[in-house]
């Protein structure tokens, strides 16, 4: 199994020293996504600011960055509220 390793830049460096196997790259990619996204929720929940140039880097067991998987990326913000005139 492939060996990938998720590093987040928020706010800082944490680099995954240790790495994880996944399946395939688009296993490595989801759990990415799904990182991010709790990282996210964490910070809405504690009332502090989400910054959209945060990032994980998913890189191979060489340490080439393969994908990068954006905060601004994952979420959708929608305003259906009309403009008040």
């Amino acid at each position: 199994m492939p060996h990938y390793h998720l590093n987040l830049y928020h706010g800082g460096q944490e680099i995954d020293i240790d790495g994880t196997e996944f399946a395939d790259r688009s296993d490595a990619m989801r759990e990415a996504v799904r990182g991010g996204r709790a990282v996210m929720a964490e910070q809405l929940l504690a009332g502090e600011p989400i910054h959209l140039h945060d990032r994980i880097e998913i890189a191979d067991a060489d340490g080439k960055v393969v994908e990068v998987v954006s905060f601004r990326d994952l979420i959708t913000i929608k305003d259906d509220q009309p403009a008040s005139d």
